[in-house]
């Protein structure tokens, strides 16, 4: 299990999480999480797609973003372009 997060801090309002991802390999499981949203991250089979969360609140000024995955010897996931969108 590998995971990787941030924590953003001085955030005061709603945020819309999102990442280019990529999977490689067979993966029993991959997500991002965001507050206290989970998506689960598709197999992409060696492309970039866009992954876009729903709006996600930001509690206290932070919130924390990570990226989980599990899978087969060698098996990776490979994450580019974390972005916090602000709300309009």
């Amino acid at each position: 299990t590998n995971r990787y997060c941030w924590k953003i801090e001085n955030y005061h309002s709603c945020v819309f999480p999102a990442a280019m991802v990529r999977t490689e390999g067979t993966l029993t499981a991959s997500v991002m999480y965001a507050g206290e949203q989970i998506i689960n991250i598709p197999a992409t089979n060696g492309e970039w797609q866009s992954l876009d969360s729903t709006e996600v609140e930001v509690k206290g000024g932070r919130i924390e973003v990570g990226f989980r995955a599990e899978g087969e010897a060698g098996a990776r996931l490979l994450v580019d372009d974390v972005e916090m969108k602000k709300k309009q």
